[in-house]
């Protein structure tokens, strides 16, 4: 309810006869609202907060877009207000709310309200920035804060780019022409596999490459178990994957992997890693406890790049020759599910709460986005250019996409 103009006359009187020395209101708790939407519909947000001395309080609500309400009618403290808003794009939002008493003193904003609004297909489908990176950007992480992605590019060394600022902040020479990169889980390092036959090691700190491991040749993908105490490589011409202990920094076995080994990935739980290759058929599942392979799925002809639901149930295998995409049931590993419509597929990368997959195609100028509840390509992204492997950002659900033919990462996000 509304103070009473009558009512408000005695407070203005009380405060003039008190002075400015009055305190402000509490600051109000974050907002209460929905968490997700779509733009140019109207939602509504609610605040209370109390003041010190009983008096009468209005609210303003910032809406995270540079937008902000009206002050509110006062109410007394302690019950609910209300105020509407509609976002004009897509994007994440923060609402925030401030509250201000009769003697005009503000409180501190308050904590935010995260608010998700969606594009049309609910999810990211703008290409929302293309960033000039080194020549060739080829394999690519992101730090577990997802703070930075670091990209290796064929010619010119690693790319770091900020992903609050879109923008190359580190470029890092290479003693050698770096293929992939694979970040531990604590973010102190990135592993980075290069033609020299070594893994580098680089201090996430102050970028510098601290170590550098012996391998086999040839080394390819990597992959950081979830505990951090191994790192994974294939090696494309030894036919194997080497097994790094991260404490040392120490090969401590190499797995005989049939073809050329090519990719690999870990399972969310680290009891399993899989390694795809060129010149087979199959995905090697390998036993982490003793690395020794369980079994070979037939996931179909060249299978390349792996990526795995959040949750672990499903793993997602380009099949290029066979030009789509095989999903692998981790349970049974039984081939589940194929995606059509690839042309040479080859990144794969998977939204955090894992309800769609973005697929690039090195053969032709688009990206698939897959809907991974029923593995049917949602929409077609169009580059009109080569595309290939991937990250996610996955505190903005922003996919990271190589474009190699222009030298440049693409950021797929909301608009």
């Amino acid at each position: 309810m509304r103070i009473p103009a009558g009512l408000l006359g005695v407070f203005f009187s009380i405060v003039l006869m008190a002075g400015c020395g009055l305190p402000p209101p509490l600051t109000p708790a974050a907002p209460q609202g929905p968490t997700s939407g779509r733009p140019g519909e109207t939602y509504e947000f609610t605040a209370l907060t109390w003041d010190p001395l009983g008096l009468p309080i209005q609210y303003c609500f910032s809406w995270g877009d540079g937008q902000s309400s009206d002050w509110t009618c006062f109410m007394p403290g302690g019950m609910p207000v209300s105020a509407t808003h509609a976002w004009e794009t897509a994007g994440e939002y923060s609402v925030r709310v401030q509250a201000r008493n009769i003697a005009r003193r503000v409180s501190e904003w308050s904590p935010a309200h995260d608010m998700t609004v969606r594009g049309q297909g609910g999810y990211p489908d703008s290409v929302v920035a293309r960033i000039p990176v080194g020549c060739a950007p080829f394999g690519m992480c992101i730090l577990p804060n997802n703070e930075y992605v670091y990209v290796a590019n064929r010619i010119g060394g690693v790319s770091v780019i900020s992903t609050a600022t879109k923008t190359v902040v580190r470029t890092i020479a290479t003693p050698a022409e770096p293929a992939f990169v694979a970040a531990t889980p604590s973010g102190q390092y990135v592993y980075l596999a290069m033609a020299n036959n070594t893994v580098g090691v680089i201090r996430t700190s102050d970028n510098v490459i601290v170590k550098s491991v012996a391998v086999g040749s040839s080394p390819h993908e990597l992959v950081c178990s979830p505990d951090g105490n191994r790192v994974y490589v294939t090696n494309y011409y030894d036919h194997t994957v080497s097994v790094i202990r991260t404490s040392d920094n120490t090969v401590v076995a190499n797995v005989p992997i049939p073809g050329y080994p090519w990719c690999v990935e870990a399972t969310p739980d680290g009891e399993f890693v899989y390694a795809s290759g060129r010149g087979t058929d199959s995905v090697a599942v390998i036993r982490t406890s003793d690395n020794q392979v369980e079994a070979y799925v037939e996931a179909g002809r060249e299978p390349g790049d792996l990526e795995f639901t959040p949750d672990g149930r499903y793993c997602y295998v380009s099949c290029r020759l066979d030009n789509n995409v095989a999903v692998i049931r981790a349970s049974d590993l039984e081939v589940v599910a194929r995606i059509p419509g690839c042309s040479h597929p080859t990144g794969i990368a998977i939204l955090a709460d894992g309800s769609y997959a973005y697929l690039s195609n090195y053969h032709d100028d688009y990206v698939l986005i897959a809907r991974t509840a029923d593995n049917t390509v949602a929409e077609t992204l169009q580059f009109g250019a080569t595309t290939d492997f991937s990250a996610v950002d996955r505190n903005r659900s922003e996919a990271y996409i190589g474009v190699p033919n222009k030298d440049e990462v693409w950021v797929v996000g909301w608009r």
